[in-house]
């Protein structure tokens, strides 16, 4: 996201919003949604995502723990686990001053808790995405904006930074299922934490979900930093009955784009308007978001298509 998109947005929610500084998520915790927090983009070439100012040296840290695994010859990623992972990088920060030994005795407790607990602790989970998303195009009469269901977003902390995406990802995908009613009675009643969410996707395996990408992870996920795909978050959510629909554009055009892709996309999110025969330019929805996984590690979620109208 640039820059320039973060101010507006910032822009927005300071003048609309300004009275509703709390949110209450689907469960009833509050969380803080801190308007006037400043912004700024990474400086890592391949990760270049908006990072607020007081977590930035956080987030150069944790970049610095994964070069070290990355150019350690002797770690595996089957070696250390969330938890690990987080005690590590709580113990750098005070090796380097950035926090008391009290305070890091506290935050490892909770890492304990949240990872023993199998639910979610929710402190990197962001409500309102949507509804937010959704006044902010509201007024832009040049853009035509078809959003999907509500979807809450969850980034990654210092214990997942580097291989979590694709348990963040799903926990966005729950964010937005379990808040339908169809499927509340297959799904949880609490977003699962990334370990509990390894220890799932494992019973998937041994239901018979996928065996072959099984074999290929060693069967093995809990306690460990490998990364998942599209595959594996099928196999979760197929394991508790809600079907999915696997789609592979593994080739590019001449240009090396994926227009295909893009108009498949675009069919999806047209079609979940045609659903609605009403005259607003964003109707009620009733379809979640996609799951895409780039060649690679790379995954994200895609909540919103948009096209500027040239009149």
């Amino acid at each position: 996201m640039e820059s320039t998109k973060i101010e507006d947005l910032n822009q927005h929610l300071d003048s609309v919003h300004a009275q509703d500084s709390e949110e209450k998520n689907r469960h009833g915790k509050k969380i803080r949604m801190d308007y006037d927090e400043q912004y700024t983009l990474c400086p890592r070439s391949e990760c270049g995502i908006a990072v607020a100012l007081t977590e930035y040296e956080d987030h150069l840290l944790a970049h610095s723990l994964q070069d070290s695994d990355i150019q350690s010859s002797s770690r595996k990623q089957s070696d250390e686990g969330y938890y690990k992972q987080g005690v590590r990088f709580l113990e750098k920060m005070v090796d380097s001053n950035r926090m008391q030994v009290g305070e890091y005795l506290k935050q490892k407790a909770r890492l304990l808790e949240s990872t023993k607990g199998g639910i979610d602790d929710n402190k990197t989970r962001t409500c309102g995405i949507i509804e937010y998303l959704r006044n902010f195009y509201s007024n832009d009469g040049k853009k035509e904006v078809i959003l999907c269901l509500p979807v809450d977003h969850f980034s990654s902390n210092y214990a997942d930074f580097g291989w979590g995406c694709g348990y963040r990802n799903i926990q966005m995908l729950l964010s937005c299922l379990m808040g339908c009613s169809q499927y509340k009675s297959v799904l949880f009643s609490e977003i699962p934490s990334v370990t509990e969410l390894q220890s799932y996707i494992e019973r998937a395996w041994k239901k018979g979900f996928d065996v072959e990408g099984a074999s290929q992870l060693g069967n093995c996920l809990h306690n460990t930093k490998k990364w998942i795909g599209a595959t594996e978050i099928a196999s979760l959510f197929l394991s508790k009955h809600v079907w999915c629909k696997l789609v592979d554009f593994s080739k590019a055009s001449d240009d090396g784009t994926h227009p295909k892709l893009f108009q498949w996309v675009s069919d999806y999110f047209k079609g979940l308007k045609t659903t609605h025969h009403q005259s607003s330019a964003m109707p009620s929805l009733t379809f979640p978001p996609l799951y895409l996984q780039h060649d690679g590690v790379e995954s994200d979620t895609k909540i919103i298509k948009s096209k500027t109208r040239i009149n």
